[in-house]
């Protein structure tokens, strides 16, 4: 299976990405990025087992549909492809809009102006259905009968993940959505034009209470925004 990314599209999505895999050699089926593409969309995928970022992304409408694959880019791989794609960025500061990222599954081989590079994967089907964890319904507004708790360093690395997707700089909004029972699952997007609009990250929560008063953010209606630090 062959299928192609812009070098802007590759490097944001590549960046975000890598902010949620898992660190944990005991579960190697976990780390690195996973990719599956199909008709005109290509998701990439990272989780850690409690954390989940997924990026969607449509191909161009004079481009031909993508066959039905996937492939599981271990994370040597997505660190590897993220410092050539910086060091391209260096190279072709204006040419670098029109270059692209050819990702060949069958000859486990990536190419871009650099050259043609060996893609190292893992050969596992034990990656979690992802497709699953989204419920299909939501309600927005905070769950009852408590506030959900998200870790402070479970948050930061999201915030970091939406930051590097980001299509402008400066710091993203976030939404949370929040399910009908405190147990649900979290979903975080970008609803700012310059955020990560493909982007959505799923929180499994770890800890309920009646204050958020563990999480340095605050909510400003729905819209989660950074605390200012006190000095």
């Amino acid at each position: 299976m062959k299928f192609e990314m812009s070098v802007t599209n590759a490097h944001r999505a590549f960046g975000a990405m890598s902010k949620g895999s898992c660190q944990d050699a005991s579960r190697p089926h976990l780390s690195g990025v996973f990719v599956r593409t199909s008709g005109r969309k290509y998701n990439l995928v990272a989780t850690d087992g409690h954390v989940m970022l997924l990026w969607v992304a449509k191909i161009e409408r004079d481009e031909k549909e993508l066959p039905d694959g996937s492939f599981h880019l271990t994370t040597e791989a997505v660190t590897q492809i993220l410092d050539e794609l910086k060091i391209i960025a260096r190279r072709w500061k204006i040419q670098v809009g029109s270059m692209s990222v050819v990702f060949d599954t069958k000859k486990k081989v990536y190419t871009h102006e650099l050259g043609t590079m060996k893609m190292d994967l893992i050969e596992t089907e034990d990656f979690p259905p992802y497709d699953r964890i989204i419920p299909p319904e939501r309600t927005t507004g905070t769950a009852a009968p408590g506030f959900v708790g998200v870790g402070p360093t479970v948050f930061i690395n999201v915030f970091k993940a939406f930051k590097k997707g980001a299509v402008n700089r400066g710091d993203p909004e976030l939404c949370f959505e929040v399910g009908e029972t405190p147990l649900s699952p979290v979903l975080i997007t970008s609803p700012s034009p310059g955020g990560c609009p493909e982007m959505t990250a799923v929180v499994m929560p770890v800890k309920l209470g009646s204050e958020p008063s563990f999480v340095p953010f605050i909510r400003t209606e729905g819209i989660i925004k950074r605390q200012p630090s006190k000095t």
